[in-house]
């Protein structure tokens, strides 16, 4: 399913309810409350912040191990996850930094090791954002995951291009978000 298009004024655009996305998720088919998400990143944010964002609400409707992005022509390349500096994240981090900043991989979902990767570039985002999620085990199935992604990249593409524009700083680095 996807998002119906609507123009509207950003203020206005939290207050028009939409459809939530359809997803199937260990077995099951849920309902994501994207408009949750939009509205979580209505303002000025830095892209820090919307990254961290973007963790949270995943987690809070699915089990995710981290959320990576990184545009190389911008420089930023930025890493959220839900855990406390564990020995495991950093693995982790390591691992989706070095694909993030090597060559593009032929497929969009692998596994590596107890983590699955699903990797998406480009439209409707800026063509060189790469935007990466990482589950352990395969409790998202590749069609879902797709749909997800397409999804959450109409959502963020408008406050990265925001956050772009006023210039707020991203550097690499690491962070774990709570909630």
């Amino acid at each position: 399913m996807t998002l119906q298009a609507i123009h509207t004024t950003r203020e206005t655009a939290s207050a028009i309810p939409l459809h939530p996305l359809h997803v199937a998720y260990d077995d099951k088919r849920i309902a994501l409350a994207i408009d949750s998400l939009r509205e979580a990143l209505q303002g000025d944010l830095p892209i820090n912040a919307i990254i961290d964002q973007l963790c949270l609400w995943l987690n809070r409707h699915i089990a995710i191990e981290m959320v990576g992005y990184w545009n190389p022509r911008r420089g930023a390349h930025v890493l959220a996850c839900d855990k406390r500096n564990s020995p495991e994240e950093a693995q982790l981090a390591d691992q989706v930094a070095e694909m993030m900043e090597g060559a593009l991989p032929r497929m969009s979902h692998w596994r590596r090791d107890a983590w699955v990767f699903h990797l998406r570039e480009g439209a409707p985002m800026d063509k060189f954002d790469r935007l990466v999620i990482v589950e352990r085990g395969e409790r998202l199935p590749v069609e879902s995951a797709n749909t997800l992604m397409r999804e959450i990249m109409a959502v963020l593409s408008e406050p990265l291009e925001r956050a772009w524009s006023e210039s707020h700083p991203a550097t690499k680095r690491r962070v774990a978000v709570g909630y």
